[in-house]
């Protein structure tokens, strides 16, 4: 079932003068975040969800999805979404006895905004830092209009 679909089964329902409507979309499918967004392409161009948060990682999405990253990021832009970074998040890198350490927020570098050199740096940075799943963050994409409260 794609998501639209399941969003128009209450596209009718009203509480008062309360629309109903998505507040939040979290999507977190492995490198898969452009087929969930290919679903909700009715959705986005309507404007019927305010807030997306999705993981971004773009090694997932080359890898598991065959997909370019830069691409999840244009389809939301061309609907009229702003995106946000929320911050950097490596895996674990292997210390004494196993243990693994983050690397810490602080030790990120200033990323670039074009998605094409977001993708670049993301891939980039975990090859020269030896990450074995690849740099991911959390992205958030509001919606334009979203501080029209009447529209929700």
């Amino acid at each position: 079932m794609r998501l639209d679909t399941l969003i128009d089964s209450f596209a009718n329902e009203s509480v008062g003068n309360y629309r109903w409507g998505i507040y939040i979309v979290k999507i977190d499918v492995q490198g898969f975040e452009l087929d969930v967004l290919r679903g909700l392409m009715i959705s986005l161009r309507e404007k019927r969800v305010l807030y997306i948060l999705l993981e971004f990682w773009p090694s997932g999405m080359r890898k598991n999805a065959r997909v370019d990253a830069a691409d999840v990021l244009s389809l939301l832009h061309s609907f009229g979404y702003a995106l946000f970074d929320t911050r950097v998040l490596s895996t674990p890198i292997q210390g004494d006895g196993g243990f693994g350490k983050m690397l810490p927020t602080a030790a990120t570098f200033p990323r670039p905004v074009g998605f094409r050199q977001v993708v670049d740096w993301y891939n980039t940075t975990s090859v020269e830092h030896k990450s074995q799943f690849g740099y991911w963050t959390d992205v958030v994409a509001v919606a334009s209009g979203a501080l029209d409260l009447n529209m929700y």
